[in-house]
């Protein structure tokens, strides 16, 4: 299916809220696929991963590609849902949104093919991921403290199998920025009148890429350079 073709669809939910979301479909023929609920991160949508989908039947799963909210179909979030996180317990704001998504895959249950997990829970069911900062809010639902209503739970409880976690940064594993990485976050005022800093923050932000041909001939077959990742950093 041409990327063009994949539609962005809507699951409404409690409060007039909405997820809106990707989904490849069910695995034609299978009775045991597993449903992948991926969250995208912070600079990216899903819609970059959209060219899984092909892959997705060959090894028995169904992506569903969630939009977070504040991005595009997603209901945004409102001036007081914001003010919560700088509060000193921004307990409720990640409790809200574990509760959200738990209402998301009772939407998915109730509404869509997904599979019963398998009696040994190897194959079939739901797999929660999140990649970069969506590692974050995946693992909201699974707080012990998250609301969810009893019928959303006793639903999806035998549908969840796992929880994925793909590149989290440190704040998803509650681990204080170690100070020697400290200066990686900065203010962007810092570099408009700086063509040194300008130079420096493109290398940074491109850092998986080999440089040996220089800023603009970064190729997508270079890509995750790590072993060149510390001569990104800079001092700002």
């Amino acid at each position: 299916m041409p990327n063009s073709d994949i539609t962005l669809l809507t699951a409404t939910l409690s409060n007039d809220k909405a997820i809106a979301y990707y989904d490849s479909g069910p695995v034609i023929g299978s009775t045991s696929f597993t449903t992948l609920v991926l969250l995208h991160g912070f600079h990216f949508n899903s819609r970059g991963f959209i060219h899984l989908f092909p892959l997705a039947s060959q090894f028995n799963l169904r992506l569903i590609l969630a939009v977070r909210r504040d991005y595009e179909g997603s209901t945004r979030y409102t001036d007081a849902e914001i003010s919560t996180l700088g509060s000193e317990s921004p307990f409720n704001f990640f409790a809200e949104a574990g509760g959200l998504l738990a209402e998301f895959l009772y939407y998915l249950v109730k509404n869509t093919k997904v599979c019963e997990a398998t009696k040994d829970r190897l194959a079939g069911g739901i797999a929660v991921a999140g990649w970069s900062l969506g590692s974050v809010f995946a693992q909201t639902m699974f707080y012990e403290r998250t609301p969810i209503d009893e019928k959303t739970y006793t639903l999806i409880e035998p549908y969840v199998l796992s929880l994925i976690l793909i590149d989290p940064p440190h704040c998803a594993l509650g681990i204080p920025i170690p100070p020697e990485y400290g200066h990686l976050f900065f203010p962007p005022d810092i570099i408009k009148d700086s063509e040194e800093l300008k130079q420096s923050f493109r290398r940074w932000v491109t850092c998986y890429y080999d440089h040996d041909t220089g800023l603009d001939g970064a190729r997508l077959s270079k890509l995750d350079s790590r072993e060149v990742t510390e001569n990104c950093i800079f001092e700002t």
